[in-house]
């Protein structure tokens, strides 16, 4: 395997943890939006960190080439598509009583 193989995957990988990084802060910021007095500045600035992190992230991960920034890119969206596919099995679901039964 090339040097440019190894790379591309490393970046990959960089990728998925931004992408755990940033959906996760989302998923935890949503969660405390009813705890929280001010809700909106509980989203701007948690928007404003994620960005800033993904942004300076991906900035450093591509180091200028287009073919790590495109491999960082799929890491970050394949995080996201792993995580949605999570907690949406881990979500709690109403339980539901069937007349008749006792």
């Amino acid at each position: 395997m090339s040097a440019l193989y190894l790379h591309l995957v490393s970046v990959f990988a960089g990728g998925m943890v931004l992408g755990a990084l940033f959906f996760a802060g989302l998923w935890l910021s949503v969660r405390r939006l009813n705890h929280v007095r001010r809700p909106e500045l509980l989203m701007v600035s948690s928007y404003a960190a994620r960005m800033s992190m993904v942004i300076g992230g991906l900035y450093l991960l591509s180091d200028g080439d287009w073919r790590t920034l495109t491999s960082a890119l799929a890491g970050f969206i394949l995080a996201r598509m792993l995580l949605v596919r999570l907690l949406a099995s881990h979500r709690q679901r109403p339980i539901v009583s069937v007349r008749g039964e006792g």
